[in-house]
């Protein structure tokens, strides 16, 4: 087929046409430049993404031209597939805001990632977790590198950090102690809470349950700050479930769900409706939620106020009673 004959499907305005031809061509090592790059820069991700993907015609200058040209969602993505991806290349994918696009980029282990960049992606890294898994399963990771993870990804990814055949012994050694450090801050937290107070266990009389032993110690003025942290302490979810609901005023079902979902947000909400402190709410998620150090929210240094808003807690609450409602609707119907 003539290059002119190629030129005109590149430009049929049926997708479906175009489509077709970029899969011809992803692979083919002497297609016509001109021809790929019109195909690179199609507008539909169909169109372009097989040879953004594979395409050998495509040199560096001309993905570097389509990074920058803020290019839709998905674009970005098929470049960091690439079965080599070029340290200038990868360089510019890490600037740019495309979430998804870094976190492939990370999973690729073709991709030449500086140093530099990977240290630049880790100051961004808490607050993405799908780079976590990447970033813990790059090659050739760094000792500094392996030590920064080590401070804010979940306990599951703490596990294969610590397995990697390639860190040296001083690094193991680093990144224990980094775990080290985040169990302490556990147990401070813990410790800080309870420090000058005396431990209360409910008492359950027969035929109660927790809702019944809590209506009862809240009517008394017993169910405040103290018990409910002990409970927390303890371990007994079930009457923290009833000890939160009574105070705010909320069923018992609806608690146990925001509990059992291991939200931190949900949590925090749930104790601020219960008008406990922002305490109270660290140590639910710690101990409740199982929730890493990391990704627990924290009053702002120097406050013990609640960090979110009001109306973020209400949404939080209000979004657990629709689940709730919808959860229940659906019981018993056959799917």
């Amino acid at each position: 087929m003539t290059y002119e004959a190629l030129s005109l499907l590149a430009r049929d305005q049926i997708t479906r046409v175009r489509q077709i031809l970029a899969e011809a061509l992803k692979d083919v090592a002497n297609a016509p430049p001109e021809l790929i790059r019109a195909l690179a820069h199609d507008s539909e991700v169909e169109v372009s993404n097989p040879v953004l993907q594979f395409s050998p015609v495509l040199t560096d200058e001309d993905l570097l031209e389509i990074i920058h040209s803020s290019p839709m969602s998905g674009k970005l993505s098929a470049i960091s597939k690439r079965q080599i991806v070029p340290a200038n290349v990868a360089d510019a994918i890490a600037r740019t805001d495309d979430i998804d696009a870094i976190a492939v980029l990370l999973a690729n282990p073709s991709a030449q990632i500086r140093e530099e960049t990977l240290d630049m992606l880790l100051e961004r890294a808490p607050d993405h977790e799908d780079w976590h898994g990447p970033m813990v399963r790059r090659p050739q990771l760094s000792a500094r590198a392996a030590t920064r993870l080590a401070r804010f990804v979940a306990e599951s990814l703490l596990l294969v950090l610590q397995e990697r055949p390639d860190l040296d012994p001083e690094t193991k050694a680093a990144v224990a102690a980094v775990v080290r450090r985040r169990v302490e801050e556990v147990g401070s937290d813990m410790a800080d809470f309870h420090r000058g107070s005396m431990v209360v266990v409910p008492q359950t009389e027969v035929g109660e349950g927790p809702m019944d032993v809590a209506a009862r110690l809240y009517k008394a003025g017993q169910l405040e700050e103290t018990a409910v942290m002990s409970a927390i302490a303890s371990g007994d979810e079930d009457f923290v479930a009833a000890a939160l609901a009574t105070r705010a005023n909320l069923s018992f079902a609806l608690a146990q769900k925001i509990i059992s979902t291991r939200s931190a947000k949900g949590m925090t909400a749930l104790v601020w409706r219960g008008r406990l402190s922002m305490a109270v709410a660290v140590l639910a998620q710690i101990r409740m939620g199982k929730i890493a150090p990391s990704d627990v929210i924290r009053p702002k240094a120097g406050s013990q106020a609640f960090p979110l808003t009001a109306e973020e807690m209400n949404w939080q609450i209000e979004f657990f009673m629709t689940m709730a409602t919808v959860s229940g609707s659906t019981a018993g119907k056959k799917i």
